[in-house]
């Protein structure tokens, strides 16, 4: 099926939201999404963002596969049929294979669309005292970039929303396992600032200590 010649303002910016978290770009210029099966409401959500917008997908698509502990468990996904702006999009974000961040581009997303990025790769994680109760929370952003690229990262939601972010690393991970998280009081300030646009099934993400 052809792609619509032209996208729209607010299409643009949610094939770049969807391209930084979770989706791919081909060489080809298709973007594919996917999540697993328990997510299928979410994924069908952001197609429906994507239809809205006038863009073209395929239809969702279910399949089993064998994860690397050797369990079968579903993935569902769907394609953003190939255009010019795909094709540029991953010469801007792709560097060779891995993607980049640039200011530039962060600006031009909203709480929207950083609803969509947070529910790709977030989290939110507690830290429990002696005594069994929380004493910490953090809330991060699986990034997984180089450390010059989180520090872009870092100081665009400090100058734009006035969040905190450090900077952490994924020992498990080379040079790009760097990643952005914050203390209870950032994660408030970014709940509160994503929570409009969270879908029902996701969340549980947003479930915070706010003692």
């Amino acid at each position: 099926m052809k792609q619509v010649a032209r996208f729209s303002k607010e299409a643009r910016k949610l094939l770049l939201t969807m391209a930084i978290a979770d989706g791919h770009i081909s060489d080809g210029g298709d973007l594919r999404i996917s999540h697993c099966g328990k997510q299928i409401e979410y994924l069908m959500w952001k197609r429906q963002l994507l239809i809205d917008a006038g863009v073209v997908v395929t239809p969702v698509s279910v399949r089993g596969r064998v994860t690397s502990r050797g369990t079968v468990t579903s993935e569902c996904s769907f394609k953003v049929y190939r255009s010019r702006y795909l094709k540029l999009l991953r010469k801007v974000l792709y560097k060779p294979t891995k993607k980049i961040y640039r200011k530039n581009l962060l600006d031009k997303l909203s709480p929207l669309h950083l609803a969509i990025w947070f529910q790709d790769d977030g989290f939110i994680y507690n830290v429990k005292r002696k005594d069994g109760k929380i004493g910490k929370t953090y809330l991060g952003i699986s990034t997984y970039c180089d450390e010059n690229e989180a520090k872009v990262i870092q100081e665009y939601f400090k100058e734009k929303y006035g969040i905190n972010f450090c900077i952490s690393h994924d020992r498990r991970s080379n040079d790009i396992g760097y990643y952005l998280r914050t203390c209870s009081c950032g994660a408030r300030k970014f709940i509160s600032l994503v929570i409009p646009h969270i879908t029902c099934g996701m969340l549980y993400k947003t479930k915070i200590f706010w003692g």
